[in-house]
């Protein structure tokens, strides 16, 4: 169903620019280029995400201190 969507979005950016072509002098037109690529590659390895900002200082249990537990 993606890559359907994905043709069908490009057809249309085709028969848009054809339209372009021939309502827009030639000096006013901006060229573009779009790429699509499907495959299974884990998103961490192509997007990899650290910490956000607020969490910069924040502990975690390894570096927190030992805590007594509650009471019950």
């Amino acid at each position: 169903m993606v890559r359907r969507e994905a043709e069908e979005l490009a057809e249309r950016a085709r028969l848009l620019a054809h339209h372009d072509q021939h309502t827009t002098p030639e000096e006013q037109l901006i060229g573009y280029k779009w790429t699509f690529a499907f495959g299974a590659t884990p998103f961490p390895a192509i997007m990899p995400i650290g910490p956000h900002p607020r969490d910069a200082g924040a502990r975690t249990d390894a570096g927190a201190k030992a805590r007594r537990p509650l009471p019950a």
